[in-house]
């Protein structure tokens, strides 16, 4: 079991809650190369060796198989050996810049999701600085042109409520690079994971596009809003699994349970399994 909580000690990297960054891929190497990566070169894990051929790092030498070998000929015969290249992780992060994201405002009692976002930057920021690792922050996703700081294997968080479902060139994209992508689902449990029973009382409902206007709903709207609500919510969730990612559910802006929620994915993840709320 991950700690309930961990704080770093005063004076030491950081004085934030942090969590452990725990990528997909089998660590090797140092910390500035993580991953394990499909290239040959650099000097991470052995996966080979071969005669020796002009322009070759003469660190690589085996001296070992290379003294073998000229004993049994006439020759010398300069053995190397081959290695997995090091691939240098990261963790990005991406806040979805959507209109729902930021509907409600700070004072109201419902999830304020940008301070949701702030205290999940932070947490993150915290953990990447304590395994001192960059910390990218993503404009868009998928972002514009190369990212040099996040290879193969760089953990990526995407912040979103998902009400508008990220297209399939974003995936895409975050595969190819070889990516983990973790999505952060961020919804309002009472209005948006479902809908609470308000029949025959006006309320403010706010559109897409941020517009408020008040309105009364009947019994049987508000169990249909309630209904679709809860099957949005879940297929949602279904369709991030479906993509072979690991959703994390935060219905909440308090700092420990935006904590909590990052502790048991790293949980679930040393633990080989999946949580989503």
């Amino acid at each position: 079991m991950l700690p309930r909580a961990r704080t770093a000690a005063p004076g030491s990297l950081s004085d934030d809650p942090v969590v452990p960054l725990l990528p997909r891929s089998r660590i090797v190497g140092l910390a500035f190369g993580d991953a394990q990566s499909l290239r040959r070169g650099g000097h991470g894990d052995p996966v080979g060796s071969r005669p020796y051929r002009p322009g070759d790092d003469l660190r690589t030498i085996d001296r070992h198989a290379t003294a073998r070998l000229s004993s049994t000929s006439d020759d010398d015969q300069l053995i190397v050996r081959e290695h997995l290249a090091e691939e240098r992780l990261g963790v990005g992060l991406a806040i979805d810049p959507s209109p729902t994201m930021s509907l409600q405002a700070p004072e109201l009692p419902w999830l304020h999701k940008p301070a949701v976002a702030v205290e999940l930057g932070r947490v993150v920021e915290a953990s990447a600085r304590r395994k001192r690792l960059p910390l990218v922050r993503l404009a868009t996703l998928p972002p514009d042109g190369a990212v040099p700081s996040l290879g193969a294997g760089s953990i990526v968080f995407l912040v979103s409520d998902f009400l508008a479902f990220p297209p399939e060139e974003a995936w895409a994209d975050a595969a190819v690079r070889g990516w983990d992508a973790v999505p952060v689902v961020v919804q309002d449990r009472i209005w948006e994971q479902s809908f609470p029973d308000v029949a025959g009382v006006s309320i403010p409902l706010a559109d897409v596009s941020g517009a408020i206007r008040p309105v009364r709903l009947t019994a049987a709207e508000v169990r249909a809003r309630r209904e679709a609500n809860e099957e949005r919510y879940a297929g949602i969730l279904s369709a991030l699994e479906d993509l072979g990612l690991e959703p994390v559910a935060i219905d909440s802006a308090d700092p420990e349970r935006v904590f909590e929620a990052l502790l048991l994915w790293a949980e679930g993840r040393r633990n080989g399994a999946r949580w989503t709320g």
